[in-house]
């Protein structure tokens, strides 16, 4: 599982959150290796081959290696889409995966793990103790101690932590981000939740 780097960027009165991995898993990009390397192979064969052959295999080389190349293009662009998640908390709310979430619709945000359904940390927006502060705070320096899942035997292991926001209503759940470290899921959860507090407003 690539390591997902989180971000902060504050642009005016919002703040911007991405999580991009740190690494681009090198399979989604297999079936345009194939096709370099079969034009490749094409553009050898016609050097091999006698003429007029050779020069119709070189135009239809040539041919081949404009759309080989536009497809490389825009691989790249959808994977660069994919990789990296924004999260912008802005006074008109969130937006995240190009959904706008009002602020009078979210309740809070909750770190859970690779396995079970139970959270391991819930950080409520606008009904706050002090004792639930105190322990906000010591997540975002890392100073909470929580025990990694051992994975069960028979079980496909699933890729990381995972960032949900919980929504007023009893509207569903939304996964914000998942493929999280335990760090940086502490990280993410704890500063999204200090700034989605900050534009808080009454439901």
């Amino acid at each position: 599982m690539p390591e997902v780097e989180i971000s902060r960027e504050d642009t005016g009165q919002a703040a911007v959150f991405e999580a991009s991995p740190s690494s681009v898993p090198p399979q989604r990009f297999a079936h345009l290796l194939y096709a370099a390397i079969l034009l490749a192979g094409f553009v050898v064969v016609a050097e091999l081959t006698l003429e007029p052959a050779a020069s119709m295999l070189r135009w239809l080389g040539m041919l081949c290696a404009v759309p080989l190349l536009l497809m490389w293009v825009i691989t790249l662009l959808r994977a660069a889409r994919r990789s990296a998640v924004r999260l912008v908390v802005a006074p008109e709310g969130l937006t995240a995966h190009g959904q706008l979430i009002p602020h009078n619709t979210i309740r809070g945000v909750a770190l859970y793990p690779p396995q079970g359904k139970r959270p391991l940390f819930v950080a409520r927006i606008q009904t706050m103790t002090p004792q639930q502060h105190e322990r906000e705070l010591a997540l975002a320096g890392g100073d909470v101690d929580m025990e990694e899942e051992k994975p069960v035997r028979g079980r496909r292991p699933r890729a990381g932590y995972r960032l949900l926001l919980l929504r007023r209503n009893h509207q569903p759940a939304l996964i914000l981000v998942r493929g999280l470290t335990l760090s940086g899921g502490e990280t993410l959860m704890a500063g999204l939740a200090a700034e989605l507090r900050r534009h808080s407003r009454p439901g």
